[in-house]
Parts: structure tokens; C-alpha cells; sequence
């Protein structure tokens, strides 16, 4: 059969059309199963409990890595910036001036340029490096200033502050003594005080005796603590009181220890004992008015024998 060139031409095309067209087909459908295939690789079909690669497949379950352990670094970093960040109330201090926070220890008040500035020494933190230590370091060394600050409190607030000049000289006194002062060391500020700067200290807590310038509030228990650490870091081990039981009015004054160190924690020394503050006072004015000295041991805290050198001691 003979065909116009039109129509030949016409037929090829169309030959070609239904080639080409069959060959995109094919590679489809070869594209979709390469698909399926790997999708079937990817997710391959649960195994059942019976099936011989059922306890293969939890063995490769339990040894797959899980998600990385925190490095102990980054643990010492954090735990270090918890230190540096805490609040003066998450620090504690006992009265042998050992510093801890919640029940790690710290460090250990130390002595300073005086009293009123101590030093801390570090405990050992040798999991730290260098620079962490003195991160630490200083944290601490701001917890003991807060400390002495916190506990002289009331003689630093602005109404003390603004006292007039004798009042003044009387306060210093008592910040250097952590609370307590010898009145024989303020007589001259003594004597020039006026009846209403009497009134004034005594309205802030201030007792100025005959034998002995006190503050009640730094006679209780909390801060006769805190006055114990601070006396440990400067007087040392040995040359500092222990600690008197609760309500204690007096403890014998023991050998070795500095007599300073007993006034710095409210307890001065007379004769064998080392009296409260506001107790010397009390019998000082007793036997002042001529009670016996042995009808006062119990007021002392004393046995009866001790009762006349000590009372000698407050008369003297």
C-alpha cells in the first residue's frame, strides 16, 4: 500500500509518541517499586514474638545508643554557679567558723586584717579548677563580710549612726568587741554622755553599766554563735571559749584561752568565771548595794567557794 508523504509522516510521529510515552511509563512504574523498596528497608515489617530473630531484634534495641550523659564538667560548672549565685541564707556557719552550703563544706573562716574582716580558707575542692576555686573563694569571703554585718546589725543602723560624739565613740567600741566592752576602756566617752543620750542607747538596745557596755540582742543564742566563729577565725584554735550551754549565766574561765575572746562572745572575765554581760551587771549592782557574795553564787552560776573571787573581781 502506497502512502502520500503526509501521511507517512504522520504515522511516524505517532509511532514515536506511543514509544517515548511507554518508555516514561515504564521508568515510573521501575521508580515507584525502587520506592517501594526502599521504603520496605527503611520500615521493615514487625517480627513477631515467636519468630527466630524476634530476641536478635530487643538485643539491637537495648544496645542502641541512648541520648549522651552531661559531662562532668558541665556538672561542676553548674554546681559552681549555684554557689556564686546563692543567697547570703543558703550559707551556714557553725562556732568553730566551718561554712557549708545545704550539708557540703565550703571552707573555714579564717584570721584577717581584724576581727571584723575575716579571712576564708578554702575546704578541699580539688575537683575544681583554678579559676572555679576563686569564684567560690570569693563568694564565701562576701558571705563572712555579710556575716559581721548582719550581726552588728544594730548598732549600724542610721539612728545609731546619728548619735552624737560620745554615743558614737561608745558604739565603736562595742562593734570592735563584737557586741560587749569593758566600761572601764569608755570612761571618758562615758562621762561626757548626757541623760538622753543614755536614753537614746538604751532605747537601741544599749545598756551602759558600771562594769560592762552590752547589747542585749547580741546576748541570745544566734548571735552568740556567730560571735564564736568570728572569734575562732581570729584568736585560733585553743585561745577561743567553747561554746556555754544554753542559759548558761557563767562558765569557769579556762586556762590557755584569752580573756578577750570570752568578752567577745558577751561573757568577760571575773575572778574564775567568765560572767554573761547583763549578769555581771546584775550582781555588780547587788553587791554594790551590800548583798554577801555567797548569797549571789547562785546568780553567778558559781559554786559558793568561787562566789567571793569573783565578786572581788566585779568590786575591784
Amino acid at each position: 500500500m502506497l502512502f502520500s508523504s503526509d501521511a507517512l509522516h504522520e504515522r511516524l510521529v505517532q509511532r514515536f509518541v506511543e514509544r517515548g510515552g511507554g518508555a516514561r511509563a515504564s521508568s515510573g512504574a521501575r521508580a515507584v517499586a525502587r520506592g517501594g523498596q526502599r521504603r520496605a528497608e527503611a520500615e521493615p515489617e514487625p517480627v513477631a514474638a515467636g519468630h527466630p530473630f524476634a530476641r536478635i531484634a530487643a538485643l539491637r534495641a537495648l544496645l542502641a545508643p541512648g541520648p549522651a550523659a552531661p559531662a562532668p564538667e558541665d556538672d561542676r560548672a553548674r554546681w559552681v554557679e549555684a554557689i556564686v549565685g546563692a543567697p547570703h541564707e543558703r550559707f551556714s556557719v557553725d562556732e568553730a567558723g566551718r561554712i557549708a552550703h545545704g550539708e557540703r563544706p565550703l571552707g573555714q573562716l579564717a584570721r584577717g586584717p581584724t576581727l571584723l574582716l575575716p579571712d576564708v580558707r578554702l575546704a578541699e575542692l580539688d575537683d575544681l579548677g583554678a579559676g572555679a576555686r576563686s569564684r567560690v573563694l570569693r563568694r564565701l569571703v562576701a558571705f563572712a563580710r555579710d556575716l559581721v554585718e548582719e550581726l552588728l546589725a544594730p548598732l549600724r543602723s542610721p539612728e545609731v549612726r546619728a548619735l552624737p560624739g560620745a554615743a558614737r565613740g561608745i558604739v565603736y567600741q562595742l562593734e570592735q568587741g563584737l557586741g560587749t566592752a569593758a566600761a572601764r576602756d569608755a570612761e571618758e566617752q562615758i562621762a561626757e554622755l548626757a541623760p538622753e543620750d543614755r536614753a537614746l542607747l538604751k532605747a537601741h538596745g544599749i545598756e551602759v553599766g558600771e562594769r560592762v557596755i552590752y547589747v542585749q540582742q547580741l546576748l541570745r543564742r544566734g548571735a552568740l554563735e556567730r560571735r564564736l566563729s568570728l572569734c575562732a577565725a581570729w584568736f585560733g584554735r585553743g585561745r577561743v571559749p567553747a561554746c556555754p550551754a544554753p542559759g548558761a549565766v557563767s562558765v569557769p574561765a579556762a586556762r590557755g584561752v584569752d580573756p578577750k575572746a570570752y568578752a567577745a562572745i558577751g561573757y568577760p572575765v571575773f575572778g574564775t568565771r567568765a560572767l554573761r554581760a547583763d549578769v555581771a551587771e546584775r550582781v555588780h549592782r547587788a553587791l554594790a548595794s551590800g548583798e554577801p557574795a555567797a548569797r549571789l553564787s547562785s546568780w553567778m552560776g558559781c559554786p559558793a567557794r568561787e562566789a567571793p573571787r569573783v565578786a572581788a573581781s566585779l568590786l575591784g
